[in-house]
């Protein structure tokens, strides 16, 4: 199978599964794959976890990160999702996302 020629709802399903490490590993797969990862229907919802591995067993996503696809795909979004642990550093670092 050639999954470059999948439909762009297919590849866009694909990728409302996966984590956004995994969809940026996917973006890799081809030009086509790349090109959806980059379109605002991925971006319209966003939700990503902040905590600390050793409190947590949410997958965390690195605060740097969120501040760069909030700033970049803003005019997109519309549902962004927070989960944060109960430490201080994940609490102090989600409102500085915000703030």
């Amino acid at each position: 199978m050639d999954w470059g020629n999948l439909l762009y709802h297919i590849i866009l399903q694909i990728f409302q599964h996966l984590s956004l490490v995994d969809q940026a590993q996917a973006s890799s797969v081809c030009r086509c794959w790349n090109n959806v990862f980059h379109t605002p229907d991925p971006w319209r919802r966003f939700e990503f976890e902040l905590n600390q591995p050793a409190t947590s067993y949410l997958c965390s996503t690195h605060p740097d990160l969120v501040q760069q696809i909030i700033k970049k795909h803003a005019q997109h979004l519309q549902y962004v999702i927070f989960k944060i642990d109960s430490s201080t550093e994940s609490a102090e670092a989600g409102c500085d996302i915000l703030s």
